[in-house]
């Protein structure tokens, strides 16, 4: 048996190199391979494969007595994931090497800040015997502009979402740079929708939800010693989240139980502050633009005391909102039944309507109310982003301040129909009169109609 041998950080003897004739072992197993394709060339087994067997029986392991301590995994684990693991300051300070091997650089500018300071201590000079203490926190230079992305189901939403999160100064999931830490699309529900689903996940990532934190609020409330004690008990798959929660019931929520709208405006304070104590999704440290994602169905038409206010909580805050919508409330309707590539269908005319009409209503309402509270709105629709990317952006540039937002012209539209709805739907004709009979009409896509995509 040899040891096993990866490029992250090798201590190399070359007198030894040359004697064992390293070099020409190596460049034979590349000839080999050239002939035999043992491995694909563009495949990472390659890379770390021919070194391997080139360097059979010569690798050794280090000996502890040299105290050369590295420390991998920077750049895709979190400070988080760091200090769950017992690994803090002081270890990173005083490692003798530290591997970036992650996606995420030092010297990109969304890199971690906390980890990816050393970097820059390096750069400037500054030797780690006088390295600052304590792992710094994430500094913004400016509190980042907080946008609300108020949308509806199958609008387009993810597409614009995904393409606004492309952009380095604007944070409106966190996934384009960091999958792993970036806010789930519903989030900011504040419902009990998915609840269970989180319950189950032991992502990270599911204790930025509002419907999570919410009910642990509510169990560690009535159980504070088992959960935030002396001696706290965590099922293993909730471990993780336990730091946070707990900070979120004793900082956050003041050790003692809060009505949901009183929760839901701390939940909202810690995400435009970008609190990673209460919240383990991350944004890129030179974010300018926050934009959190949620639909007009979470907001209350006339909300009690005990219910969140959504207008009153964008107007005390001031946050803008970017309502994102569908012209084509046909197609709109109709992706509920063909996900997954599902056969044509018989469309209940009826539940169609219903739902058509709650649509446009509590859209006109939702508009009116922002307006009437004077609260900053772009309005757009996903058929003019397709039909008018220039000016879409143009428009979206304007509202956000951020230049140079998308490039549309590149960017992968959702098609939310493969067809035009007339071949699709079985009993169109009946869902076309019912459409009519209930003025409803501007939404019956014509023959020549190319918007249902």
């Amino acid at each position: 048996s040899s040891h096993e041998w990866n490029f992250g950080f090798s201590l190399i003897n070359l007198q030894s190199w040359r004697n064992l004739d390293i070099l020409d072992r190596y460049e034979k197993w590349m000839k080999a391979n050239y002939h035999y394709h043992i491995f694909p060339e563009n495949s990472l087994t390659y890379g770390l494969g021919i070194p391997l067997l080139a360097m059979e029986h010569t690798i050794s392991c280090w000996e502890v007595e040299t105290q050369v301590t590295q420390r991998d995994g920077l750049g895709y684990v979190s400070k988080h994931e760091l200090e769950l693991s017992s690994i803090g300051a002081h270890d990173l300070k005083t490692s003798f090497v530290v591997h970036y091997d992650g996606f995420s650089k030092p010297w990109d500018p969304k890199a971690d800040e906390e980890t990816s300071q050393m970097y820059r201590w390096v750069l400037d000079g500054i030797r780690a015997t006088d390295y600052p203490t304590g792992m710094h926190k994430e500094s913004i230079q400016e509190k980042p502009k907080t946008i609300v992305f108020l949308s509806e189901y199958n609008a387009g939403e993810k597409w614009l979402l995904r393409t606004l999160d492309k952009h380095p100064d604007i944070c409106a999931t966190g996934e384009h740079d960091n999958p792993r830490f970036g806010f789930p699309y519903s989030a900011a529900n504040p419902t009990k929708w998915r609840q269970a689903v989180y319950e189950r996940d032991s992502r990270l990532n599911s204790g930025c939800a509002f419907s999570f934190i919410s009910r642990w609020m509510s169990k560690i409330t009535a159980q504070p010693e088992k959960y935030c004690g002396a001696n706290p008990r965590w099922e293993p798959h909730l471990e993780h989240h336990s730091q946070r929660l707990c900070y979120f019931y004793n900082t956050v929520m003041e050790g003692r139980n809060q009505t949901k709208r009183i929760m839901y405006k701390k939940y909202f304070e810690s995400f435009r502050n970008l609190d990673y104590q209460a919240l383990p999704c991350r944004c890129g440290v030179g974010a300018k633009v926050l934009i959190q994602n949620q639909y007009s169905e979470w907001v209350r038409y006339k909300p009690t005391e005990m219910e969140i206010d959504t207008y009153e909580l964008l107007k005390e805050t001031g946050t803008s909102v970017i309502m994102f919508t569908r012209r084509n409330r046909v197609s709109q309707y109709l992706a509920q039944f063909f996900h997954e590539n599902a056969k044509n269908v018989t469309v209940d005319v009826d539940s169609m309507v219903k739902q058509i009409t709650k649509q446009t209503t509590r859209l006109w309402y939702v508009r009116n109310q922002l307006v009437s509270n004077r609260i900053p709105v772009l309005h757009i629709e996903y058929e003019y982003c397709a039909q008018n990317f220039e000016a879409c952006s143009r428009s979206l540039q304007k509202f956000t301040g951020i230049q140079g937002i998308i490039d549309l012209k590149t960017a992968e539209f959702e098609d939310l129909l493969s067809a035009h709805p007339s071949k699709l739907v079985e009993n169109f004709d009946e869902f076309a009169e019912a459409l009519r009979e209930n003025e409803l009409d501007r939404f019956i896509p014509s023959e020549q109609d190319t918007s249902f995509m």
